[in-house]
């Protein structure tokens, strides 16, 4: 009997997580994978292989994957992509349906939503967030549990560090939130704003906890800037006017006194509308993903508050009041079907039919291997609606475009000007980029593709010749590139450990990688070589002697060479063939 009873308090416990896991469950099993899912595939598959990766060359001529996560493909390449998405919907219904039951007494229909809500995520492939949105609800869960004394009291022997369970908590709340942060900075910084609330709230109970929640947010603050600084990257990210609109509406019904939420939610709604005003007027790398705090945090706490609606009756007519919840659930369903939206695009993932699996690509994979000779070669692919060529033919061939919207905007901006895409202007990129194909597939494609894909089929592009076609697949040779290096010298390896030129006769030589201040000579050739920043953004290399030049990431202490005294006393070879 007293095992049954164990048995169904377990259930009713973890029955949030039960339907999370559930929402997972049917995603898997409906195919429904958003436009993020490639970006996973491909990011936990590089990890997979290659270990932690500092420089990726797959897309745009080289990426940072750090500044993205370093967390997160890490779980992903030991635990799965699924088995990761189903514990982090579990382990974030179970700690936010816990937050908000102690807070209210009783389990709000708001831990329902939540835990149904998770399918939003993970259809769309948004899966580092709800990891990290898992782990910063326990490090809050934990920080909830702090309770220091105030501090204000003189005692013989002041202790400002907090002990037993409270320098468990403490613990706990700092391992997750640096983990949270790290594995994605939008709920790094979120987290940061939630212990800053905490701890403006907690001064009047306790000075000694609030000082160590500002302690918190600060240490969460660092370890969500410390990698995107580091390694930053180009572009911005779009913030939509009807986005921040709700963002606003959600924000000013938590903070208002219509719904009787306590204090910290009140002045978190607040620093976070101002926040989002912030980032809608100025352009960053956040942009749209600030409305994910309002999406799957804002609209679950909407709802487990809104029973409680702070009207005063009596100042209210027998009309009016009858309107009251009538008017509220209309608002609430406007902001669930503004919630659920973006989910919308994941539904389609499953309609592309044979290009969102990777047997799909691999006659492309085999017909460029046989014409590159297998050495390393830059191939253009429009990027298809869910871009799945940025998951299944990256790893394969550097793509001149890829999964990153940030990016794809700051380096190829001419797919997303108004108007028809000249042919001319559409070559010149091309040879700029050290694209040697083009392939075209007979698939959905991304709205930055279209006036691409149209080009292409038109057949006026200069230059552009018909080498092979295939099951779903067209594939032109770009006549006339440089490839991805110009002069003496040709790429001879190109992965995550680095790139290998290999140059016939000494020269100067443009390398079609982005310019990184990390950039590391190494190899038998690195003290007859230096490295400088090319027009373009790409780098330049020059070198004394034939050979081989290896280029590898390093943080600390990376060696460029002199090119000062390179030019000084080998000018005359220096000064040879740039292509």
């Amino acid at each position: 009997m007293a095992g049954q009873v164990g048995l169904g308090r377990a259930l009713r416990a973890g029955a949030p997580a039960l339907v999370a896991v559930g929402a997972c469950l049917v995603c898997y099993v409906a195919g429904w994978r958003g436009t993020d899912w490639a970006a996973q595939i491909y990011r936990a598959g590089q990890v997979a292989h290659f270990g932690v990766i500092d420089w990726d060359p797959g897309w745009y001529g080289g990426t940072y994957p750090l500044n993205y996560s370093l967390v997160y493909p890490i779980a992903a390449a030991y635990l799965g992509l699924w088995p990761l998405a189903a514990l982090s919907a579990a382990a974030a219904a179970t700690c936010f349906d816990r937050l908000v039951t102690a807070a209210l007494g009783e389990r709000p229909a708001g831990s329902w939503y939540f835990a149904v809500a998770t399918v939003i995520e993970i259809a769309i492939g948004q899966l580092p967030t709800l990891t990290g949105e898992a782990l910063a609800l326990g490090s809050v869960l934990f920080f909830a549990r702090l309770r220091l004394p105030s501090g204000r009291r003189r005692t013989s022997r002041p202790n400002a560090v907090p002990g037993g369970a409270g320098a468990v908590a403490l613990t706990g709340g700092l391992g997750l939130g640096v983990l949270a942060s790290l594995t994605t900075p939008v709920v790094g910084s979120f987290l940061a704003l939630a212990l800053f609330a905490m701890a403006v709230t907690s001064a009047r109970r306790s000075v000694r906890q609030a000082a160590w929640e500002i302690a918190a947010a600060l240490v969460f603050m660092v370890s969500t800037a410390a990698l995107p600084v580091l390694f930053p990257g180009a572009g911005y990210f779009p913030f939509p006017y009807g986005d921040l609109v709700a963002v606003l509406a959600i924000s000013a019904i938590i903070a208002s006194p219509v719904l009787s939420t306590p204090p910290v939610l009140r002045l978190g709604a607040v620093l976070y509308g101002v926040t989002s005003v912030a980032l809608f007027l100025v352009p960053t790398q956040m942009g749209d993903n600030d409305v994910r705090l309002a999406a799957y945090i804002g609209m679950p706490l909407v709802i487990c508050y809104l029973p409680r609606l702070a009207l005063s009756r009596s100042s209210l007519s027998r009309r009016d009041r009858s309107a009251v919840p009538a008017t509220a659930m209309v608002v609430v369903a406007v902001l669930v079907a503004w919630d659920f939206g973006p989910m919308a695009e994941a539904l389609g993932g499953a309609t592309d039919g044979r290009s969102s699996v990777a047997t799909f690509y691999q006659p492309l994979i085999d017909e460029l291997t046989v014409l590159s000779k297998g050495m390393p070669v830059r191939v253009e692919v429009p990027p298809g609606a869910h871009h799945w060529e940025s998951a299944y033919l990256a790893p394969k061939f550097s793509l001149a475009r890829g999964w990153e919207r940030q990016l794809d905007m700051a380096y190829d901006n001419l797919f997303y000007k108004s108007g028809p895409l000249s042919a001319d202007v559409y070559r010149s990129w091309l040879l700029a980029d050290g694209v040697s194909y083009v392939a075209l597939a007979r698939a959905p494609l991304d709205y930055a593709a279209t006036s691409e894909a149209a080009l292409l089929r038109s057949g006026t592009v200069p230059g552009l010749r018909p080498v092979w076609h295939g099951a779903g697949w067209q594939l032109w040779e770009v006549v006339g590139s440089a490839g991805l290096a110009t002069g003496p010298a040709r790429v001879a390896g190109l992965s995550p450990r680095g790139v290998v030129v290999r140059f016939s006769t000494a020269g100067t030589s443009v390398v079609r990688v982005r310019w990184s201040p990390y950039w590391d000579l190494s190899g038998p050739g690195r003290h007859s070589a230096c490295l400088t920043r090319a027009p373009g953004g790409w780098t330049e290399l020059r070198t004394a002697l034939p050979g081989d030049v290896r280029l590898q990431l390093s943080v600390w202490g990376a060696d460029h060479g002199n090119c000062q005294a390179f030019l000084g006393l080998r000018g005359d070879v220096a000064s040879g063939d740039n292509g």
